[in-house]
């Protein structure tokens, strides 16, 4: 089980925003040869799959999934700023500070700085980030852009019920309305099981 705790200022600066690349790396997590997806998405996974097995831009990408890695540090993922046009988050990931990026691998991956998927990020940062942004690139133009035009509408109901809820409702009931393995106790604790 992993336990988030949020203080008061996190929690006033909680924000809920559309992230198309987020988006992006959640649908990848369904793509997995190991998940079995359920309906409405096994068609999509079907090709998802392909995109996933054929493209080699996708090695960057395909790195951060080898079996049993979970972190995902912030510059591997940037913070959501709100649009909805996936290449503003591409660029932001690919002009990201390689100070900023290596401080994140030796906090995100310690004692890992000889592991062949973290090496690219210390040698180069701004060539590695460049790989990471046009590794996802590739995986939305062959998964994902055919299909945002729906999921964008979709994202964009949920983000208007869960500011709603969270406007007029407060913050336990925006987060007692997550999916079930995450369960929010109040007073800034989120329990969540893998």
């Amino acid at each position: 089980m992993i336990r988030v705790e949020l203080d008061e200022a996190s929690l006033g600066a909680t924000r809920i925003a559309i992230s198309p690349l987020r988006d992006a790396f959640c649908a990848m997590h369904l793509a997995l040869p190991r998940r079995r997806p359920s309906w409405p998405y096994q068609e999509w996974v079907g090709q998802a799959r392909e995109v996933w097995r054929e493209d080699d831009r996708l090695r960057p990408l395909w790195d951060l999934f080898e079996e049993g890695r979970r972190e995902v540090s912030d510059f591997l993922l940037p913070r959501p700023f709100g649009t909805v046009h996936v290449h503003e988050e591409i660029a932001a990931l690919r002009a990201t500070d390689p100070a900023f990026v290596r401080a994140q691998v030796a906090e995100c991956y310690p004692g890992m700085a000889d592991a062949p998927f973290v090496q690219p990020y210390l040698k180069d940062p701004e060539a590695a980030c460049a790989a990471l942004a046009d590794a996802y690139a590739a995986y939305w133009e062959g998964a994902i852009e055919p299909y945002w035009p729906t999921m964008r509408r979709l994202v964009e109901d949920e983000v208007l019920v869960r500011a709603r809820t969270f406007a007029t409702e407060g913050v336990d009931a925006l987060f007692a309305g997550l999916e079930s393995r995450g369960r929010w106790q109040g007073g800034g604790s989120l329990p969540y099981s893998n």
